[in-house]
Order: structure tokens, then C-alpha cells, then sequence
């Protein structure tokens, strides 16, 4: 850890100098023509830019550059994706139960959203029994970042081919799917459904009645007749209304989710639930462009039915359930299906940082006093310099956001039995 400190404080030095100025301004004060930078923001883009010919680079030092700049792209996305998804999830919890004010990030929300929590609870008596079943999210990872990656690294024929392996292939199919439709929200399913089914209902329902039970406001278990929604956990069976979860398909069927399995015309955006592969790439390679996919990882929300019986204060009641629904499966995805892949990758990407920042500060060194080779370098330096600064504090933020979201999701465990 304190050679990673060392080289942090060096390079925040070097950003110093560097960051500010124009890479284009210094080329053509060089009297070298214009180079602009990729999308720094872009995996993809940064993975396909040819660094040896934008920045006059010898090919060993391009090659550095290639195998470490996309990793630390997506480490910055990574992070300040899930912080974000973390803060919008606590946030809408505190706020939907009360709570009011504004969060500067992750950490503050998820504290108001715990105290909210406490407060909710406190208000349902001592008899109250809260229960949560929590259906294990589907996560993937991006192939298109990975696949850019390995043709970068590994210099391969663009007909080279991807495989999934260990999972499937999800995505946006606008034609017919064959397969399982993973749908985050309610709709039709035209085969068997595994999660909740949603059946509009004006007679006995056998799940969790939201509506009236005998003319009575309800949002639990129903003995008497229940007009609105009947709400009823099913695995593998068929629904006659809508189902949130999984459906299996029985056929090629229009799917309103992910689409995992064929699709009848070619897939937008394709993720893969398992491993992506490429053949004739080399361990180093595959290690790095690896790293790259999963930092593109995501899950999609989890199925989370939560009840309370036995409460005091019914409407206080109504409003938790309504928030839990609402906010907790984002929060459930970091906690239960992000944080071994997080976890993984912190190591990993650790690595990747120290050698992009020990390859940036030798093409300064490398520099001299040539003024060209100098503006070339301080041209380069400025170009890579966001995204390595934005890994440096997200390989040290990975871990610390996947702790907050175990944290608050043990603090809701402390008042609820999680059903698997």
C-alpha cells in the first residue's frame, strides 16, 4: 500500500503541471500538427485509438498505454456508477419515509435512509413482524468493452469471434426472443413465470391483497374478497396477469426486459451473465481486457416482496412497504450482486493503475530537453491524466461503497427475516 501511496502523491504532482494545458495547444506550439484525445469517458474509443500514430509513440510504450488506459476509464465509470446508484436508492428511502434534505453522495444518504429506517420501525409497535424475500439479481457484464479491448491489445482480426461462457447472452431484443425475458418491471409473460405474478383480482386471493380485503384498505394476506391487485410468489408456473422475474418462454414471444437466450434479429448492447471469451488471446491480455468487463458489470434489480404483520400504525405501515418496494432492490444489487465481482476486481485494477501511472511519469523522463519530445508528452500526459486520477480514488472507493451497501442492507436484516 505505501508504494501505491508513493506513486499517487508522484502522479498528483505531475497532474499539477500537466492537466490544464491543452494537449493541442502544445503539439502545434511544437510545431507538431493537432492531436485530440479520444472520449476519455469511452472504454471503446479509448481501447481503438492508435496511440503511437496520435502521439508519435514507439510501439512498446503505445502498447503500455493500450493495455492500461481502458481499465482505468472503466474504473472511474464503475465507481461513480454505483455511488450514484447507492445515493439514489438511500436517498428515495429517507425521502419517501420522511426524511428531508438534500445528500452529497452515497455514504450521507444511506445514513439518513438507516435513521429513517429506525424511525419507520419505531412507529409499528413492538408486535410488528416485518419479512423480506429477496430473489437473487441477474448480473452481466458489458462484451462490447471487452471486445474492443482484446482487438486493441491483442491486435486481432476484427471477424474474431466473442463467446459467453458459464452464463448466457442478455440484451435488447426488438425482434422475437427465445429463452428466458428477465423483466425488472411487471408485464405479460407468454410462457411460465418465476418471481411475483400480479393478477387483477375481485374474488379470494392466496397471496398479498393491494386494494380493499372486504371493503377495507389492504396490502397484506386477504381471507375475504380482494378488489385490486392479488400479489402471489410463483416458480415456474404460468400467470394470467403479470409477472416481475423471470419468464421462461415458450416460444419466440416479444420480451418487454432483457432478452437471454436468441433473438431473431441481432441483440442491442449484448451482456454476458457468465465469462466473456476470445480465442488466440494471451493470458496478459485476457487478464487486462477481463478486468475491463467486469468493472462493467450490473445487475438487474432483484424481485424483493416485503410484508408487515401485526402492525400498530397501518398507515405507517403502508408508507415502509411502499418505500421498501420502491428503493431496496437497487440497493439489493450492489449488496447481494455487484459485491463479489467489485470485491474481485479491486486487486486487479490496483495493479493496472500503478503500472499506467509508472509508464506516464517514464515518458516524461523520457522527454528531456527536446522541446517536441516535451510537448508530445506533456501533450499525452494531459490527455490520460483525468482518468488515471479518477482510478486512483476509485480503486480506493470500490470497496468502501460495496461495505456501505452491506451495511445498510445487515442494518434492514436487523429488522427484517431475509427470505432466499
Amino acid at each position: 500500500m505505501k508504494r501505491f501511496v508513493g506513486r499517487s502523491i508522484a502522479w498528483s504532482s505531475l497532474l499539477i503541471l500537466t492537466v490544464s494545458v491543452s494537449n493541442c495547444g502544445l503539439l502545434k506550439a511544437a510545431g507538431l500538427p493537432g492531436t485530440s484525445c479520444p472520449d476519455m469517458h469511452d472504454a471503446e474509443a479509448v481501447a481503438s485509438f492508435d496511440w503511437e500514430k496520435g502521439f508519435s509513440l514507439d510501439a512498446k510504450t503505445a502498447a503500455a498505454i493500450r493495455k492500461s488506459i481502458p481499465a482505468a476509464v472503466e474504473i472511474g465509470g464503475f465507481v461513480k456508477r454505483v455511488d450514484d446508484d447507492l445515493k439514489d436508492a438511500c436517498s428515495g428511502f429517507a425521502t419517501d419515509l420522511g426524511q428531508k434534505g438534500t445528500y452529497k453522495d452515497a455514504a450521507e444518504a444511506c445514513k439518513a435512509a438507516v435513521t429513517a429506517l429506525d424511525a419507520a420501525r419505531a412507529k409499528l409497535g413492538a408486535k410488528a413482524k416485518l419479512s423480506v424475500q429477496v430473489d437473487p439479481p441477474t448480473c452481466t457484464v458489458s462484451m462490447a468493452p471487452f471486445v474492443a479491448c482484446a482487438k486493441s491489445c491483442g491486435h486481432l482480426e476484427a471477424s474474431a469471434e466473442v463467446s459467453c461462457t458459464g452464463g448466457q447472452v442478455y440484451g435488447q431484443c426488438s425482434g422475437e426472443c427465445s429463452g428466458d425475458c428477465s423483466l425488472e418491471a411487471a408485464a405479460s409473460c407468454d410462457g411460465t413465470c418465476t418471481g411475483r405474478c400480479d393478477v387483477a383480482a375481485t374474488a379470494s386471493c392466496k397471496g398479498t391483497c393491494e386494494g380493499k380485503c372486504d371493503g377495507q384498505e389492504s396490502h397484506g394476506a386477504c381471507k375475504g374478497k380482494c378488489e385490486g391487485t392479488c400479489q402471489a410468489d410463483i416458480k415456474g408456473g404460468k400467470c394470467e396477469g403479470k409477472c416481475q422475474g423471470s419468464c421462461k418462454l415458450s416460444g419466440k414471444a416479444k420480451c418487454e426486459g432483457q432478452c437471454g437466450g436468441k433473438c431473431s434479429v441481432d441483440m442491442k448492447a449484448p451482456r454476458c451473465s457468465g465469462s466473456v471469451k476470445m480465442p488466440s488471446l494471451s493470458p496478459e491480455c485476457m487478464g487486462e481486457c477481463s478486468l475491463v468487463a467486469v468493472l462493467s458489470s450490473d445487475c438487474l434489480k432483484p424481485v424483493v416482496r416485503f410484508s408487515i404483520k401485526g402492525a400498530e400504525d397501518q398507515a405507517a405501515a403502508s408508507k415502509l412497504e411502499a418505500a421498501v418496494e420502491k428503493n431496496l432492490p437497487a440497493l439489493f444489487a450492489v449488496a447481494i450482486g455487484l459485491k463479489d465481482k467489485a470485491l474481485g476486481a479491486v486487486v486487479s485494477a490496483k495493479k493496472v493503475v500503478e503500472g499506467g501511472i509508472a509508464v506516464s511519469e517514464e515518458i516524461s523522463k523520457a522527454a528531456g530537453g527536446d522541446p517536441k519530445k516535451a510537448a508530445t508528452s506533456g501533450a499525452l500526459v494531459a490527455c490520460i491524466a483525468g482518468p488515471y486520477k479518477d482510478a486512483i480514488e476509485g480503486v480506493a472507493g470500490i470497496k468502501g461503497q460495496i461495505d456501505l451497501s452491506i451495511n445498510v442492507k445487515a442494518s434492514f436484516e436487523g429488522k427484517a427475516s431475509i427470505g432466499k
